[in-house]
This record gives C-alpha cells, sequence and structure tokens, in this order.
C-alpha cells in the first residue's frame, strides 16, 4: 500500500499550525507556572537544571523526587544532585531518599540515614554514603502527590543523531561508507509519553543506493509510553516507524529480581515494511512477529555487564544471542555472539560513547544539542538483517545500563 504524501501536506498544514501553537502555548504556560518551592534545596536543584524536582515529609522520612535534565549522563548527573542535598545534611537531620524519574517515570531511588552514615562528621554527607536500589522504599504513593518544580512536560528537544554505517559485500571495493545527520525532536506529552520524530539528512554516500539513501527522508516516527508496575516491572509500548525498514507495535518489560545483579529481559511485536520513496509512504500491515526472553547478570567490581537473548528476529529466523559490555563513565564497550536458523554463526563489537557537550539546560522549554551518544556496532558476517532486531529509538542504546545501581553506585564513591 501506498500513500502520496503531498496530497496529504496540504490536509495536514492546518493541523500542524495548530499542533505548533498549541505546543507553544504549552511550553510559554510552563516557564510563567513553574511550581517555586520554599525549600533551598529545591531552589538549587532547579537552578541547576534539575527537573520534576519536589520535597516533602512521608511516613519514613524525608523524600525527595527529581529528573536528571542537566547533565548528559545520569551517573554524573545523580552525583550532582547528591552533593547539593548532602550539604544540608547533618548528623539530627531525618532519613532521606532520593527518587530518580526518567520523563516523570520513577526507575531508583537513593537512601541514606544521617545518624549511621556521617560517622565522625557533623556536616554534610558525601555521595558514596548513600545506597542505591530499583526499590522505591514504599513511598512512591506518598511522593507522587508532590507538587513539582520546574515540570518537563511539553518541552522540546532537538537532538543531532550522527549515524554511519559501512559493509564489506564487494570484492572490488573494500568498504561501502554511509554518513547522516539526522536530527529528532522529542516532546514529552504526557508522564511517560514521549513523541519522537526524525529527518535523515545524508551528508556521504560511498557505494549504497542513492536514489534512496542519498535524499533526505524521514526516519522514526514512534509515540513511546513507559510505565512502572508494582514489584520494580519496567514497561515500555511503543508505535510508530521504526528503523530496518518496519513499522509496527513493539512492548518490552524489564524486570530486576531481588538480587539486582540479575535481571529478566522479555519483549514482543508485530511490525510490517515501511518505506519512504519518492515523498510517498510504502507499507504493508504489521503481520511478522518479534519475540525474545533473556537475562542480565552484572558485576559491579568491574562493571561488566553480560546479556543473554533467544527469540524470532524480524526475517523470521530463529535464534541466540550472547552480550558482554564493559561499562566506563563515558562509553561502553562489548562484544557478542550470535546463531540464528539462517545465519548460523555470528559475531561482532559494538561501542557507544557520549558525546560532549556533557551539560546543559533548556532556555524557555527549548533545547538544541547533540544526541546522547554515538554507537556503532560491527557485525563480522555483514549480514544487514538476518539477526536484527528493531530499535524503536534512534538514542536506543545497546547496554540499557543508565539507571543500573551498580553502575550508579561506581560513580559516588570516586
Amino acid at each position: 500500500m501506498t500513500i502520496d504524501i503531498r496530497k496529504c501536506a496540504l490536509n495536514v498544514t492546518l493541523l500542524l499550525k495548530l499542533f505548533c501553537g498549541t505546543v507553544v502555548w504549552m511550553v510559554l504556560s510552563v516557564a510563567s507556572s513553574t511550581a517555586q518551592s520554599a525549600s533551598t534545596v529545591i531552589d538549587r536543584l532547579v537552578e541547576m537544571g534539575f527537573e520534576n524536582v519536589a520535597e516533602g515529609e512521608t511516613s519514613a522520612g524525608r523524600v525527595i523526587v527529581l529528573e536528571n535534565s542537566a547533565w548528559k549522563l545520569d551517573q554524573v548527573g545523580i552525583r550532582a544532585a547528591l552533593e547539593t542535598i548532602g550539604a544540608d545534611m547533618t548528623r539530627d537531620s531525618k532519613p532521606c531518599r532520593v527518587i530518580v524519574l526518567n520523563n516523570n517515570v520513577p526507575q531508583i531511588s537513593l537512601y541514606c540515614d544521617p545518624a549511621t552514615a556521617i560517622g565522625d562528621s557533623l556536616t554534610g554527607v558525601a555521595p558514596s554514603q548513600w545506597t542505591v536500589s530499583y526499590r522505591l522504599g514504599g513511598v512512591w504513593k506518598e511522593a507522587r502527590q508532590l507538587e513539582p518544580a520546574n515540570r518537563s512536560l511539553y518541552k522540546v528537544d532537538i537532538a543531532v543523531f550522527p549515524e554511519f554505517q559501512f559493509r564489506n559485500i564487494k570484492l572490488q571495493k573494500p568498504y561501502d561508507i554511509l554518513l547522516n545527520l539526522s536530527p529528532a525532536l522529542r516532546i514529552s506529552l504526557w508522564k511517560g509519553m514521549m513523541l519522537t520524530a526524525q529527518v535523515v539528512v545524508p551528508i556521504y554516500n560511498s557505494g549504497y543506493d542513492r536514489s534512496y539513501y542519498s535524499k533526505v527522508r524521514p526516519g522514526y516516527l514512534v509515540l513511546a509510553q513507559q510505565f512502572r508496575l508494582p514489584r520494580a516491572w519496567f514497561m515500555q509500548a511503543s508505535v510508530g516507524c521504526f528503523n530496518q525498514f518496519r513499522w509496527g507495535v513493539d512492548l518490552r518489560a524489564f524486570h530486576p529480581f531481588a538480587n539486582e545483579r540479575f535481571a529478566l529481559l522479555m519483549r514482543v511485536g508485530t511490525v510490517g515494511s515501511s518505506t519512504f520513496w519518492n515523498w510517498k509512504w510504502h507499507y504493508t500491515w504489521p503481520k511478522d512477529w518479534i519475540a525474545s526472553v533473556g537475562g542480565q547478570y552484572y558485576i559491579p567490581r568491574f562493571n561488566l555487564q553480560f546479556n543473554v537473548n533467544a527469540g524470532r528476529y524480524i526475517m523470521g529466523d530463529y535464534g541466540v544471542r550472547v552480550d558482554m559490555t564493559r561499562h566506563f563513565r563515558n562509553a561502553s564497550i562489548g562484544v557478542y555472539a550470535q546463531r540464528t536458523t539462517k545465519i548460523d554463526i555470528n559475531g561482532g563489537f559494538h561501542f557507544t560513547i557520549a558525546l560532549p557537550p556533557y551539560r546543559y539546560k533548556r532556555n524557555k522549554g527549548f533545547r538544541f544539542t547533540t544526541a546522547d551518544y554515538f554507537q556503532l556496532e560491527y557485525n563480522a558476517a555483514a549480514y544487514d538483517r538476518e539477526g536484527a532486531v528493531c530499535r524503536t529509538d534512534p538514542g536506543e542504546n545497546w547496554s540499557q545500563n543508565n539507571f543500573n545501581p551498580y553502575f550508579i553506585k561506581s560513580g559516588l564513591v570516586r
């Protein structure tokens, strides 16, 4: 099936104007009505650029809620927040729990009781004295009622993603090379909901089909809803246009066990083909199932992560993949091995590098910056789609490690 985008453009112009006007109104409303807190700590955190910041008293003591929008690396941002919070804590202070959000959804919590943590010091709590966990300490029902300052809703990010592809499939030429710069617009529509719309801008093409890869074209167009269920079940549902020339629906689940070194990974979805060609969207209805189930194990001493997944891939082949990834402060480097019913044995390496600037702040609800990471995976067998899965976000991280409690803790003890 095809849809003529030129004909649709005239019909959607008024809708786009209405949408843009609504977004501008929302941004201005948020900027003019940001909640102010009487707490000095909250004021400092907001001034530093943290969003969705709140403070209150619960049955278990003091609680602070925040979302890191000031530092590109969550590990660094959380440490900066704890330095600010801990500077005002004394031996007589109440126990404090800090809940860290991502798009308004709680991810991890950090806990400290100054009476037992400070030791001989009379003022201040160092970041190393906080414990980190996926568990929220039973206070989220009370904490979610707090009025936040510097809300993230309706704020706009434009992030530029560098994309580099290469392949070695020709005897007469070592490598085909493709380089794109692909800006993506992101808007947080409500709690846990993110709209991502991307445009692919070709920069260099040597060896790839010029009739397609050398043209400006849409990239990801996705609505993704995050939510957290009781007992630390993290879920995400996505619908839209993904990579690998696919569109459809995707549902993922992540569940850490009581021993948080171990976690369960699950995914299921259905996809159809999706290609933008000559301003027309060519697609088939989703009918191909993708699914996987696996596990994760983390070794805190080395920040070393092992992932094992078995499932069905986008080409209908079944297989198993094993990843080993070492995490550093600004980068992650890993290797993998894979076997499927179509490609037998394959393997390679992948790496993820954080891109500067590492600190940023929105200006009146708008921010223009580089992507969080540059990522690359080398495929030794040079298969394009066999053994492959769809990625539902241009910034999707292979390691899925941003809020791992052991990784966060490693950044607090330095």
